[in-house]
């Protein structure tokens, strides 16, 4: 083996996927505010052609993508930690934005099931929930739960991007009509939310137990996450 090379640690692959979903999520918001700015989306009889208002939606969530991996890069943190406060700050108010945003959408558009109704109203409400608990650690000072609630933030954030990327694999049973079109984008999204709340949920509790291994007499700490 050349010891050049070193070993890549799950750590470094979920960073990279994050950037890689942040990437996208860039790419989706951008293009959705162009086609908004365009006059909308006219095809499958206007079924996805977003009211104007919901560049209120989409701005916000790709300026919380554009923030996200610098804000949970630990580098970040370390040596500019002004600029990660600030550029927090920008992406709480984004991220209030899109979530409220993003209750109201599906009752705006009058093709959505119910099923998409009930799905963005408990996601949308739980985010900004958890957002609050974050943002609320950070104001006591209570950095090592403020880690931890945001990553948690970033996990439902990006259950819409992990969903859009999962969803040609349920594609393959096949879509014969808009509402089994519906079922199975509904299906990607709960799929999507478990695997991103699973993940984050195991990599807390790692990263806890490590810096509990690495601590004098069990002592546990925290670690950048």
């Amino acid at each position: 083996m050349n010891p050049r090379l070193r070993r890549i640690g799950f750590g470094e692959v979920l960073g990279f996927t994050v950037i890689a979903l942040a990437m996208f999520g860039i790419g989706v918001t951008a293009r959705a505010s162009w086609v908004l700015a365009h006059g909308g989306d006219t095809s499958f009889e206007g079924t996805f052609n977003y009211p104007i208002w919901s560049v209120v939606h989409f701005v916000p969530a790709l300026v919380f993508s554009l923030i996200l991996p610098f804000q949970l890069w630990p580098g970040s943190r370390r040596r500019y930690p002004r600029v990660h406060r600030i550029s927090g700050r920008v992406a709480a108010v984004a991220g209030v934005l899109f979530s409220a945003t993003g209750v109201a959408l599906p009752f705006a558009m009058p093709t959505r099931p119910f099923s998409e109704r009930a799905f963005m109203t408990m996601i949308s409400c739980l985010f900004a929930v958890v957002l609050g608990l974050g943002v609320g650690a950070a104001r006591r000072r209570d950095f090592t739960a403020h880690r931890r609630w945001m990553l948690r933030v970033a996990a439902l954030s990006m259950g819409p991007l992990t969903q859009r990327v999962i969803f040609p694999i349920f594609v393959a049973a096949g879509i014969d009509s808009l509402p089994r079109f519906w079922d199975l984008f509904m299906s990607a999204a709960w799929f999507s939310l478990a695997i991103n709340l699973g993940i984050v949920e195991w990599w807390i509790r790692r990263s806890a137990t490590v810096a509990q291994s690495r601590s004098p007499r069990g002592i546990a700490v925290a670690v950048p996450m």
